[in-house]
């Protein structure tokens, strides 16, 4: 439920810029401690392809990942937060993390961002909001056992920061974990702060270093409004998988950023040629990225949701954030997942998933 909110916020986004940004336009770059790049992407060499239809799947793919044969997928019907199905034939293996209040139990948790393997297992990062807690979960060992296994289970200290707000959770290796602090509130009730990606350690919760790539939004910027400047920086990013970088596609504009993460040092990189803060038609940009050690993905929007005649399409990046291609799609998709050898695309609204082999994309 938590992917498809966050969906929703995206929409709110689009909704909430067209009242706020009604007298004043608005420059990308304000937002950002480090300088946006313009590219143009009508110059970028394009391809059209025709996703191949896989399957309609049974478990809810809005906060899913997708892994070999493997789907793990958030639950509504049953008493745990997540089941890992079988792609192929549609069968549930299994469940981790049991819902409830009780210890080791979830009420909510952020959406799951990725699985990775650890000595030959696949291992999932679970952080339960209600009360801070980051669980690594086990998921070959639950599956054979029957039960959730978790490797650790450790609280995440905010060292006193105002909010606690997680989108996302990365494994950095055994001893750390990346996130991506969003510090947003849909509705002000203090100062602003901005969005920042934090480390924490694994073993002992403590926050070991934090980021200040973004900019705080002058309240001249704000209008005074009741709604939180960081909605503007609202976005999706994705890891690179050898935990040397990390991708983030901004939804309420054309910007691409891509963060290393050994000094947080990012570069920005803007399309042009695609409309920013509009002050009379807001726009969604990025609507989901993925990436593997080559390349970037980033699902493009460019449209407002409110009208019923939009296509998506997806940009290739590389790391180095240079702009390789465009490809365009028969039909509009809402989100992807990445394999080793294919991109997955599928709709919120009716759990149909389609593939396109990695290489037809490069």
């Amino acid at each position: 439920m938590l992917r498809q909110i966050r969906y929703f916020l995206n929409y709110l986004v689009v909704t909430i810029l067209s009242v706020i940004t009604s007298c004043t336009k608005i420059n990308e770059q304000d937002f950002f401690r480090f300088n946006l790049k313009s590219i143009n992407s009508e110059k970028v060499a394009t391809c059209r392809v025709i996703p191949d239809f896989v399957t309609v799947c049974d478990c809810q793919l809005f906060n899913s990942v997708i892994v070999d044969s493997l789907v793990i997928a958030e639950e509504s019907n049953s008493d745990f937060r997540f089941s890992v199905n079988n792609l192929n034939t549609r069968e549930i293996l299994g469940f981790i993390g049991k819902k409830g209040r009780g210890p080791n139990e979830f009420i909510s948790s952020v959406p799951i961002s990725e699985c990775y393997k650890s000595n030959d297992d696949l291992m999932i990062e679970l952080f339960s909001f209600q009360d801070s807690k980051l669980f690594t979960c086990n998921i070959t060992e639950s599956l054979s056992t029957g039960t959730t296994v978790y490797e650790q289970i450790v609280n995440l200290d905010s060292n006193n920061e105002r909010i606690l707000a997680l989108h996302s959770v990365y494994c950095m290796n055994d001893d750390e974990v990346l996130v991506y602090n969003s510090m947003q509130n849909p509705f002000k009730t203090e100062l602003d702060s901005a969005p920042m990606y934090q480390i924490y350690s694994k073993k002992d919760g403590r926050l070991l270093r934090s980021s200040n790539i973004f900019n705080n939004v002058s309240s001249d910027i704000n209008h005074d409004q009741d709604f939180s400047s960081s909605v503007y920086m609202n976005n999706h990013d994705c890891i690179k998988p050898d935990r040397t970088k990390v991708v983030m596609a901004m939804a309420a504009m054309p910007v691409v950023n891509i963060i290393t993460l050994s000094d947080f040092k990012a570069n920005g990189f803007k399309l042009d040629d695609k409309l920013g803060f509009s002050t009379e038609s807001p726009v969604m940009h990025y609507i989901d990225v993925q990436a593997d050690d080559e390349y970037i993905y980033a699902l493009y929007l460019g449209s407002d949701l409110s009208s019923s005649d939009y296509t998506t399409e997806l940009h290739v990046f590389d790391w180095n954030g240079v702009f390789h291609k465009k490809v365009l799609f028969d039909m509009s998709y809402e989100a992807i997942r990445l394999t080793n050898h294919s991109l997955y695309l599928f709709t919120y609204s009716d759990n149909s998933l389609y593939s396109v082999d990695i290489s037809e994309l490069r």
